[in-house]
């Protein structure tokens, strides 16, 4: 049974470090999440000494990595030696064994938080050729002697014949699978065919993740009872000093067991097939070809739609992916209430009759969310609790991609309690799209508990749920993520990174900080309000321009009002230009309306012939500064309908789009839902 579990932390991640000797230099330092690097970086520094001594690198399929401070964790060096304070030979070896038989395709990094550039104390430099930012040199394409070879046109659309290709036009007629084994080629005819091209060995930090692009591939075929016709071929090029069998064998060991390759000694239809799809260094490209020998997806888009699709990307058609977007706008369009009611329009245009009834069909369960039943039970050491529970509280679902994130969403926990009473929850879902999933989640662990967390969920997902929520939140284009789902049919927030951004989250009243609960709470608090008490407290009139005439505040009643907040006591011209231009047009459009002038800096207010007040007041600047947003610091003008409340905020825009008709029109609700939807681009507003 599918169950969630506490996340454990059991592993013993204590550390004694001693101080090495130092001197002062720039470098980069790199933040690290998890503890244990020393021990990484240890075995990492023997398998240089290995290949150095043309000894096979253990993890010969992965580049060397960003090279960091290591400092306080436990290792030293000494004349380029390196020494560890508590942990012995033996010790490493095990470690090192460990560590190779975890990761295929790379020795997993713990995940990186930043990079800091700063003075230190740090380490005396090692002799390791590194670039600057701590990178080895990129490693260039073998240059093994091949006869010349023309590429394949390789386009989508078009028509390969994927037996002939591979079997080197029935000169080779067999490949060969991990154990050494020949497999005839025909035994592919009218099967789906993915060719997987990758350079070898692939760099661990890489920026076109080669590794997440194999991976996936792998998650799409993984199903293997469901799609007996899909099969996937590895055809690797080599880089430079890296042209060996044994490296090869190494890189080939981390696919599936029934996977197929060109074999080693065959350079030239390796690098036919990897030169026709463009390989660069660094990169792995599937080549996706349908059981009639149909290129389905160009190679660049075969990428990252694998990497968006994993497992549910097959048969790989554009079709088949329609109907994936369209089942995700649907799931997007009942859990986020702005969405929908901020792209309305252009959802009933795509969506037809079916967007009403997507509408009243309600919140989908938790448990539909995560991917498991109301009936899974969270448990790990004997503690535990069921999603129909979990249901029944807010719970916070922390996509964690690279753990970036992770201070941030834990400090939100702690807010949460405190202003919900304890009736919070944080649900971990791992997105180990790019490592082996259960090293991934040992960093996870040691993570927690470096930071003495022990109330954290974790949500055993399959890959087609993770890859679902990626989508759904667009984790895809950034880090971590963080959903936030309240009990009962409220809305769920898909953007809870975003929210954590906006002003509203130093407030307890709007707890459970969804864009929902900011929006109606901010809506009413904006209603709340009418033009006279704000004014009211301390004044019972205004003056008019310079004449210092008298107007009672009564007098606005029943009038509509533009509010002209100037952040510089008239030094700015764009609100006052507007108004000028247009008042008399006002005027005629709606009749008797009113602008009140308010300086909200000390300065000398421009003169002009409306209302303004009589002396300043820090009230009614504090209680104005609350309907402004922290992008309007100048020109700002607000408009107050007749019953004096307000009605619109962005009259500027108004006017400046010449819509003079619209200025009083009631748009304060879609002009908050306007800058609520687009957080990414916005969030500076609130």
């Amino acid at each position: 049974m599918m169950m969630l579990r506490r996340c454990s932390s059991r592993i013993n991640s204590s550390h004694k470090s001693k101080s090495p000797k130092t001197r002062k230099r720039r470098s980069w330092k790199t933040a690290m999440v998890f503890p244990k690097l020393d021990r990484f970086r240890m075995v990492r520094r023997r398998i240089r000494k290995r290949r150095r001594s043309s000894v096979l690198h253990p993890t010969g399929l992965s580049m060397p990595l960003r090279r960091c401070s290591s400092r306080g964790m436990g290792q030293r060096r000494k004349s380029g030696r390196c020494e560890d304070t508590d942990m012995n030979d033996a010790d490493a070896d095990s470690s090192e064994s460990c560590f190779v038989d975890a990761h295929k395709f790379f020795p997993s990094l713990p995940i990186t938080l930043k990079c800091l550039y700063e003075e230190e104390e740090d380490e005396e430099e090692v002799e390791d050729e590194e670039d600057e930012e701590g990178f080895y040199k990129e490693k260039e394409f073998s240059t093994h002697t091949i006869p010349d070879v023309s590429v394949i046109e390789v386009s989508k659309g078009k028509h390969l014949d994927v037996i002939d290709v591979l079997s080197d036009s029935g000169r080779r007629p067999y490949l060969v699978n991990k154990f050494g084994d020949r497999v005839p080629v025909d035994s592919l005819r009218g099967k789906y065919v993915v060719i997987c091209c990758a350079s070898v060995p692939l760099r661990a930090n890489n920026s076109c993740q080669g590794a997440a692009v194999c991976r996936t591939i792998m998650a799409a075929r993984s199903c293997g009872t469901r799609r007996p016709n899909f099969e996937i071929v590895v055809a690797a090029k080599m880089l430079r000093d890296w042209d060996r069998e044994d490296v090869f064998n190494h890189f080939f060991s981390g696919f599936l067991d029934d996977t197929l390759a060109i074999p080693f000694w065959d350079v030239a239809s390796r690098h036919r097939l990897c030169d026709s799809v463009r390989l660069e260094s660094d990169t792995a490209v599937p080549l996706v070809v349908d059981p009639q020998g149909l290129v389905l997806q160009s190679v660049m888009d075969a990428s990252w739609k694998f990497d968006e699709y994993g497992s549910e990307f097959f048969p790989f058609t554009d079709e088949h992916l329609g109907e994936l977007d369209k089942a995700d706008l649907e799931l997007r369009v009942k859990w986020d209430k702005i969405y929908r009611e901020h792209k309305k329009d252009d959802l009933r245009r795509e969506l037809g009759d079916n967007f009403e009834q997507i509408c009243s069909t309600g919140r989908p369960s938790l448990d539909s969310l995560l991917g498991c039943t109301t009936l899974t039970k969270l448990d790990d050491t004997g503690v535990g609790i069921f999603v129909t529970e979990l249901s029944r509280k807010v719970v916070g679902i922390y996509l964690c991609k690279d753990g970036s994130s992770m201070d941030t969403f834990h400090q939100f926990q702690q807010r949460c309690l405190s202003h919900g009473g304890g009736d919070f929850e944080m649900v971990l879902v791992c997105l180990a799209f790019e490592e082996d999933h259960s090293s991934f989640l040992e960093h996870i662990k040691l993570a927690l508990k470096k930071r003495g967390i022990d109330s954290w969920w974790l949500c055993p997902s399959d890959d087609k749920t993770c890859r679902m929520l990626a989508r759904l939140t667009y984790c895809f284009c950034y880090a971590d993520e963080l959903i936030i789902v309240p009990p009962g049919e409220k809305s769920a927030e898909l953007e809870g990174r975003n929210v954590l951004q906006v002003r509203e989250f130093d407030d307890p009243k709007y707890y459970p900080f969804t864009r929902e609960s900011i929006l109606e709470k901010r809506l009413a608090m904006f209603k709340s309000h009418t033009i006279e008490s704000l004014l009211a407290k301390d004044f019972t009139y205004l003056v008019r321009g310079d004449s210092q005439e008298s107007v009672p505040l009564s007098d606005l009643r029943g009038k509509k009002i533009i509010l002209y907040l100037d952040m510089f006591g008239g030094d700015d011209l764009r609100g006052y230009c507007l108004l000028s231009d247009y008042y008399s047009d006002i005027q005629r459009e709606h009749g008797d309306c009113e602008v009140v002038f308010l300086p909200l800096c000390e300065g000398k207010a421009r003169k002009m012939a409306w209302l303004k007040l009589p002396s300043p007041s820090g009230y009614v600047n504090g209680q104005v500064l609350a309907y402004m947003d922290e992008s309007e610091e100048v020109g700002s003008l607000i408009a107050f309908g007749e019953d004096g409340r307000m009605v619109s905020r962005n009259v500027r825009d108004k006017l400046e789009d010449e819509d003079i008709s619209s200025v009083f029109n009631d748009t304060l609700r879609q002009e908050i839902l306007a800058v609520l939807a687009d957080l990414e681009t916005n969030y500076m507003l609130y």
